[in-house]
């Protein structure tokens, strides 16, 4: 990409040091595998960094690979580039519309940004609104909270603690769009008729707007998307009509049997807004952020999501029940011969002054000196001994007398 990238020189100065016999001796990652991964990133004809907030979301962590696509030349060209992968089935598309504090719909920085989800929880406001979220779970309403309206499918432990409760549809109950993680907007249509008082959450947040003086004429999901259509960089050209055109799918058979019912397959159109990469006017700038250490003398903690967790939706599922993961610690092989535990077997877990007795499980894939506690699990047990939004961190483990679970 000649001259549109900046900061070269500065960024080989600052990772020279960083060897691949340095990264082994800090990762455990064999420097011979490092340099095998490197050149075959780099040689590859098309390139793509997908990661998630697993990975820890650092600062760091983020700006590396955003170098790394830069110097190899994956980005600004299509099958290449970098994709977080967000935990929520429509997170892109609520990111989109300016969800996050810090920016506007569109993704235009916000010249006063705004309080984070934790923030508003912990008392930085006097009354709240909250939709398809539970971010009480973990803690107690605060004192200073004082009206919560909560709209939800579920009596959610924040929604039992609410002044007012609204019913809302399930995405198989309304229509609207999706965002996947290639930035392609994708319609959905209702299979399913809303229960009771339930409504789609745009239609909620409508009725509440009007109830306060706003001139919301909104009447469908086409009138709120051609809005956007016309507001928001991003979607600009995108039509409504086109989005909910039916187009046939490729595939020698169209014809499926589920659960004892017929249906034919279709799908949708779909639009996907460009990238600022896609611009050639785009400057690339490089930059380096230096990577936290290590912990010193203690296990890494990581909480990384499962499949089938405790999540709202999968727990309240009666077909899914055994699949479901239960609370439990898991441990590298060495890490529970060394200390002779077996699968089953109660050890505590300590971050900090926060404690908790789970089962443990021996886990081949992990490293030794790392154990994990999945997220979003009955209990939230990673999310107590780490935090709501925190992914990894150093932590002890006791032995409990070898008890078995």
């Amino acid at each position: 990409m000649p001259g549109r990238v900046e900061g070269l020189e500065a960024l080989r100065a600052h990772v020279a040091p960083w060897t691949p016999e340095r990264v082994a001796a800090v990762t455990g990652v064999p420097a011979e595998a490092t340099r095998a991964a490197a050149h075959a990133f780099a040689t590859a004809k098309n390139g793509l960094i997908l990661y998630g907030s697993e990975a820890g979301n650092h600062p760091a962590l983020r700006r590396a690979i955003a170098n790394l696509a830069i110097v190899t030349g994956f980005v600004g060209r299509p099958n290449n580039g970098v994709i977080a992968i967000l935990p929520g089935a429509n997170s892109r598309g609520a990111e989109d519309l300016g969800i996050v504090p810090h920016r506007l719909p569109g993704y235009t920085p916000a010249e006063r940004p705004g309080l984070s989800a934790t923030e508003m929880v912990c008392g930085g406001v006097r009354a709240l609104l909250v939709a398809a979220a539970d971010p009480l779970a973990l803690t107690a309403r605060q004192a200073d909270l004082e009206f919560l309206v909560v709209q939800e499918l579920f009596l959610t432990a924040t929604a039992r603690q609410a002044d007012v409760v609204l019913p809302a549809a399930a995405p198989g109950e309304r229509a609207g769009s999706y965002t996947n993680l290639e930035r392609r907007i994708q319609y959905f249509q209702p299979a399913l008729l809303p229960p009771g008082m339930a409504r789609p959450d745009w239609n909620i947040l409508r009725h509440l707007a009007v109830l306060l003086g706003a001139d919301w004429d909104y009447a469908t999901p086409m009138a709120v998307f051609e809005e956007m259509a016309r507001t928001i960089p991003l979607y600009a050209g995108m039509d409504w009509a086109r989005l909910t055109q039916p187009v046939e799918i490729s595939r020698p058979m169209r014809h499926y049997i589920y659960a004892g019912m017929s249906y034919q397959s279709e799908g949708y159109t779909t639009f996907q807004w460009p990238t600022r990469a896609e611009d050639p006017a785009h400057i690339f700038r490089l930059t380096w952020l230096e990577p936290p250490d290590p912990p010193a003398g203690a296990m890494m903690l990581v909480a990384p999501r499962v499949l089938y967790d405790g999540g709202t939706l999968l727990s309240q599922a009666e077909i899914l029940a055994g699949h479901i993961v239960r609370p439990h610690v898991a441990l590298a092989p060495q890490d529970a011969a060394a200390r002779g535990l077996h699968a089953g077997d109660i050890v505590t877990v300590q971050v900090c002054a926060r404690t908790l007795r789970l089962p443990c499980q021996v886990q081949p894939t992990l490293p030794a000196g790392v154990m994990a506690i999945p997220r979003n699990l009955a209990g939230s047990a990673a999310e107590l001994l780490l935090g709501a939004e925190q992914t990894f961190g150093p932590a002890d483990l006791k032995v409990d007398g070898q008890q078995r679970h």
